[in-house]
């Protein structure tokens, strides 16, 4: 009876680190991918031959750019982006 017990705590235990193992690989995985992702994504804004931004505009009429580009900033002189919302006014 000790001894069933025991080789069951031992099964459970090797569950436990072979599920915890398992997570820790896909987090590892998943985070890899993101980094890829993100160079692929830095490389094309990088070289492509034009400006990229993000121009937000919410329903209240605040809007912000919330990326834009090395090659923007380049164009425009800029040295820091700072996304602070701003409205639009009708005029």
């Amino acid at each position: 009876m000790v001894v069933a017990l025991f080789v069951l705590a031992g099964a459970l235990i090797i569950e436990v680190i072979h599920k915890k193992n398992s997570a820790m690989n896909q987090r590892r995985t998943a985070q890899q991918a993101l980094q890829e992702s993100e160079q692929k994504y830095r490389h094309l804004v990088t070289n492509i031959p034009g400006v990229v931004y993000r121009f937000i505009l919410d329903a209240d009429g605040r809007f912000f750019f919330s990326y834009m580009g090395v090659r923007c900033l380049d164009l425009f002189g800029v040295t820091e982006v700072k996304s602070r919302p701003s409205k639009f006014e009708n005029a």
